[in-house]
């Protein structure tokens, strides 16, 4: 598929952090209009979690909740 945005399968790739608190900000306006993704980028950032933990959230678990509150959530690995 030309123009496809994925690595090769067994491909290996160098993952960095984000190091600047702008790059942060101009990514959070990028995803102003799409609030799951803003959310899971924002819990990203803020959290030791693992992508695989982080989408495994559903909207059951959240629903409800407000700032302050916890949400439990088990890590599939450690």
């Amino acid at each position: 598929m030309s123009g496809d945005n994925h690595p090769r399968k067994g491909a290996h790739i160098k993952v960095e952090p984000i190091r600047y608190l702008a790059d942060i900000k101009r990514i959070k306006n990028l995803l102003i209009n799409r609030p799951r993704d803003l959310a899971l980028f924002t819990l990203g950032i803020n959290t030791p979690l693992r992508v695989s933990d982080l989408l495994a959230l559903t909207c059951a678990q959240v629903a409800g909740l407000t700032p302050g509150d916890s949400l439990v959530i088990h890590e599939k690995r450690s």
